[in-house]
C-alpha cells in the first residue's frame, strides 16, 4: 500500500464519530471500485449541519494510506475550487506560486492530476452542479469525493451518491452524552429528539455544555424558551460560523435570491408539523401550482425540506429558526394567517367529501396541533377557531370520540374568549361539542347541553331561526341516542311542524327530521309504522334529489332493516342485495356506505342460516374496513364485533374469543373503559367465555360416556 506524500485535510476527524459506519462503508464500496480506469465521483449531499463534510473528512483519513495526494478544497463557488487547485500546484511545484497567476496554476494542477491516478479530491460544499461538471470532464483516474447541500441529479455525472440523513435517536443520544461528558440518558433522549438527532446541532450542544458545565436539562429550557438564540450559542473554542443558525441562513440567503416563492413557502411550513404535510397542501394557494412546485424542488435541491411525489417534511431546528426569525422581523401575523387558511381549506375539502378521506385528514391532524401548539395562547385568529373544530369534528368521526370531547372543550372556550358566549360561532361550536358527549356515551352532558344551547339560541336568534330549528333536532337525537324513543318522537313531531311552517315541506332539513321520526318509530318497535313512513320519505327523496342519492340509498336500508327487525328477512336481505347493486355502479365498492350494505347483507345470510356464507362476508367486509377506513374506524371496530360473532354461531368459539378481546382492548383505548360501547363488548366477551365452557364441559361429558 503506497505511502501518502501529500495530504491536506481542513482538521483532524471527530474522535466521536457514531452512527454513520454503514454510509462509511457505502462511501468506500463506491470509491473503490473501478480504481485505475475512469475517474470515481461520489456525491454526498444533506441537510446543512447533517455532518456531510464530517462524512467525507472521515473516509480520507480512515483511507488515506490508499493515495498519494489527498488534497480537500472548498468547493463553493468557481474561485474557490480554482484556489483549492491552485493551492496544489503550489505545494507540488512550490516555485508556481511566484511565477504563475491563479488560473495557470489551477490549470498546471489539473494536468497533474490527469497525469497520474492515486489520489484524492475532496471537493466540499459544492453549491452548483456545473460549477464541477467541467473538472468531472477532464480528469479520467483518481477519485473525486463531493459534499453538497444540492439535491440536482449528481447521478447523472457521479459513479454514485450517498444522501445522508440525521443521525438514529440511539447514535444521537451517544454522541450527545460523549461530548458533554454527561451521564443523562433520558434527559439526552429528549433533547436529542429536540435538536432533531442533526450531528451538527448535538456537537454544538455538546461542546457548549462541556464547557460552561451546565446540565443537559438546563440547556433543553434554553431551547425551548429561546431556541434561536441557543442554537447560534457555540463553545468559545467553536467558530460562530459553524452554529447551526448561522449554517442555515448562508443557505436562505441563496434560496431567497433565487426564489423569493420557496422562502415563502418555507415560512409557511415552519409553522407546522415536522412531520410529512400532504403536498396539494401547499399547492392548495393562489399562486399558480406550477410555480409552487418549482419552489418546493428547490427547497429540496439545497435539502432543506424531504420531499416526494406526495409529502413535504422539514427538520424541526430549521422551522424554529424560521418561526423565530418572522417573530423578530414582524411577518409571524401573515404567516400564520396563510399557514391556518391552508390547512383550513384542505380540512374542509375532507369534511365535504362522500368518498372516504380518512387518510387524507389523518395527515392534516398533526400539522393543525403543532400551529395551535406555535400560536401564542391568547391568539385571536377566528378561521384558527374553526379549523379546530373541524378537525375535531373530524376526530369525532373517525371514533376517537375522547379526543373529539377534549378539543371540542377547549375550542368553545377559545371562541367564548374570542367572539363571546353569544355569538352564533360559539353556539354552534357548543353544539357540535353536544354530539361529541353523546359520541363518547356522555348521555346526560349531552342532553344538558343540546338543552342550554337550544335556549341560548332561542334568546340570541329567535324562535324559528334555522340554527335554533337544528339545535331542537338535536335534542330529539340526544333523546334516541338515550332510549327515550317517546320523547325523541314528540320533540320531532313537533319540529316538522315548525320546519315545514319555516323552511318549507321539500328543505333538506324538513326531510332529515321526518327520516328521524321514521327512525324513532322503529325503535319503539312499530315496524309497519315505520315502513309506510320511510317508503313516503323516499318518494319524496327521488322527486327531490334523485334515485341514486346517497341518502336515498340510506333510507331504502332502514326500510330493509325495519323488514328484518319485523322478522321478515328475506324481503330484506333482497333489499339489501339491490341496494349494495346500485352502490357499486354510483358510489363504487370501496365507499364506507357501500361497505355499511355488505355488512347488513352479511347479516341477512346469518338470519336465514346460511351460517357459512355469513362468515366469509362478514370477513371480507373487515378487511375492506381495515383497508378502506382503517383499523380504528367505528365501522371497523363493528365489523371486527360482528366477526367474532358469526365465529361464534358457527362453533368456531377459540376464534371469537380473540377477536372480542380484541374489539374490548380497541373500545377501552378509544372510548374509554365506561363507555357503553367498551360495557357490551366486555360482555360478548363473557359470553364467549361462558359458551367455550359450555362447549368443554358437554366435551367431557360425552368423552365420559361408555361406548358400545
Amino acid at each position: 500500500m503506497p505511502v501518502p506524500k501529500l495530504i491536506e485535510l481542513p482538521k483532524r476527524p471527530a474522535r466521536s464519530f457514531v452512527g454513520r459506519e454503514i454510509e462509511l462503508a457505502s462511501l468506500a464500496t463506491v470509491m473503490a471500485n473501478g480504481s485505475g480506469v475512469v475517474a470515481q465521483s461520489q456525491a454526498v449531499h444533506g441537510l446543512g449541519g447533517v455532518g456531510k463534510s464530517e462524512l467525507a473528512l472521515q473516509y480520507a483519513f480512515r483511507y488515506h494510506a490508499n493515495y498519494s495526494i489527498v488534497w480537500w478544497v472548498t468547493a463553493d463557488s468557481p474561485l474557490s475550487i480554482e484556489a483549492g487547485l491552485a493551492d496544489l500546484a503550489h505545494r507540488l511545484h512550490p516555485d508556481s506560486e511566484s511565477i504563475a497567476t491563479s488560473q495557470e496554476s489551477a490549470r498546471w494542477a489539473l494536468g497533474w492530476l490527469q497525469a497520474h491516478s492515486d489520489w484524492l479530491l475532496v471537493l466540499d460544499n459544492v453549491e452548483h452542479r456545473a460549477d464541477v461538471e467541467p473538472l468531472l470532464g477532464q480528469v479520467a483516474d483518481g477519485h473525486i469525493l463531493i459534499t453538497t447541500r444540492r439535491d440536482v441529479g449528481w447521478e447523472e455525472i457521479t459513479d454514485g451518491c450517498l444522501r445522508v440523513e440525521v443521525l438514529a435517536p440511539s447514535a444521537a443520544v451517544e454522541l450527545l452524552l460523549n461530548l458533554s461528558s454527561q451521564k443523562d440518558e433520558r434527559t439526552a433522549a429528549v433533547l436529542a429528539g429536540e435538536l432533531g438527532c442533526l450531528p451538527l446541532a448535538l456537537q454544538q450542544a455538546g461542546a457548549y455544555l462541556r464547557q460552561t458545565r451546565t446540565t443537559l436539562g438546563s440547556y433543553l429550557q434554553d431551547l425551548r424558551r429561546d431556541p434561536a438564540q441557543t442554537l447560534s450559542s457555540v463553545a468559545a473554542d467553536n467558530g460562530a460560523e459553524r452554529a447551526v443558525a448561522r449554517v442555515w441562513s448562508v443557505t436562505l440567503t441563496h434560496i431567497a435570491n433565487l426564489a423569493p416563492t420557496a422562502v415563502a413557502v418555507l415560512n409557511v411550513l415552519s409553522w407546522l408539523a415536522p412531520d410529512e404535510l400532504p403536498r396539494n397542501v401547499i399547492r392548495d394557494t393562489a399562486v399558480d401550482g406550477s410555480e409552487i412546485d418549482r419552489a418546493l424542488g428547490l427547497l429540496a435541491s439545497y435539502n432543506m425540506i424531504t420531499l416526494t411525489e406526495k409529502t413535504v417534511a422539514v427538520h424541526r431546528l430549521v422551522q424554529a429558526i424560521i418561526r423565530n426569525a418572522a417573530i423578530t422581523n414582524g411577518t409571524a401575523t401573515e404567516i400564520q394567517t396563510i399557514a391556518i387558511s391552508l390547512l383550513r381549506s384542505s380540512m374542509s375539502k375532507v369534511q365535504a367529501s362522500e368518498a372516504n378521506t380518512q387518510q387524507q385528514g389523518n395527515a392534516l391532524l398533526p400539522h393543525i396541533s403543532a400551529l395551535v401548539e406555535n400560536l401564542p395562547a391568547d391568539h385571536t385568529f377566528k378561521a384558527m377557531l374553526w379549523l379546530q373544530s373541524d378537525a375535531a369534528a373530524f376526530r369525532k368521526r373517525q371514533g376517537d370520540a375522547r379526543t373529539a370531547v377534549i378539543e371540542f372543550e377547549k375550542v368553545v372556550g377559545n371562541f367564548k374568549r374570542v367572539l363571546g358566549v353569544d355569538h352564533p360561532d360559539t353556539l354552534r361550536t357548543r353544539h357540535r361539542l353536544a354530539h361529541a358527549y353523546e359520541s363518547a356515551g356522555r348521555v346526560d352532558e349531552a342532553l344538558a347541553e343540546h338543552e342550554q344551547v337550544l335556549a341560548d339560541y332561542r334568546r340570541v336568534l329567535g324562535e324559528d331561526h334555522p340554527e335554533t330549528l337544528t339545535a331542537r333536532h338535536g335534542i330529539g337525537r340526544a333523546y334516541q341516542v338515550g332510549g327515550r324513543t317517546d320523547e325523541a318522537l314528540a320533540a320531532l313531531k313537533q319540529l316538522l311542524v315548525d320546519r315545514k311552517r319555516v323552511l318549507g315541506d321539500d328543505h333538506p332539513d324538513t326531510l332529515v327530521t321526518r327520516h328521524n321520526i321514521a327512525r324513532s318509530h322503529r325503535a319503539a318497535g312499530r315496524f309497519d309504522v315505520a315502513i309506510e313512513e320511510f317508503n313516503e320519505l323516499l318518494d319524496d327523496y327521488r322527486r327531490v334529489f334523485s334515485h341514486d342519492h346517497p341518502t336515498t340509498f340510506k333510507i331504502r336500508s332502514n326500510i330493509a332493516e325495519a323488514h328484518r327487525a319485523a322478522g321478515r328477512k328475506d324481503i330484506a336481505l333482497q333489499e339489501r342485495q339491490s341496494i349494495l347493486t346500485d352502490q357499486i355502479r354510483i358510489l363504487g365498492d370501496d365507499h364506507p356506505d357501500t361497505l355499511a350494505t355488505r355488512h347488513g347483507i352479511a347479516h341477512g345470510l346469518d338470519d336465514i342460516g346460511r351460517v357459512d356464507e355469513a362468515v366469509t362476508e362478514h370477513e371480507r367486509v373487515l378487511a375492506s374496513c381495515e383497508r378502506v377506513l382503517g383499523e380504528d374506524h367505528p365501522d371497523t371496530l363493528n365489523a371486527r364485533h360482528c366477526v367474532a360473532h358469526a365465529y361464534e354461531r358457527s362453533g368456531r368459539i377459540g376464534e371469537a374469543i380473540v377477536k372480542h378481546e380484541h374489539v374490548l382492548a380497541d373500545r377501552i383505548r378509544l372510548l374509554g373503559k365506561d363507555h357503553p360501547s367498551t360495557a357490551k363488548a366486555r360482555r360478548c366477551v363473557a359470553h364467549a367465555y361462558e359458551a367455550a365452557n359450555r362447549s368443554k364441559a358437554v366435551s367431557q361429558a360425552e368423552s365420559r360416556q361408555p361406548k358400545d
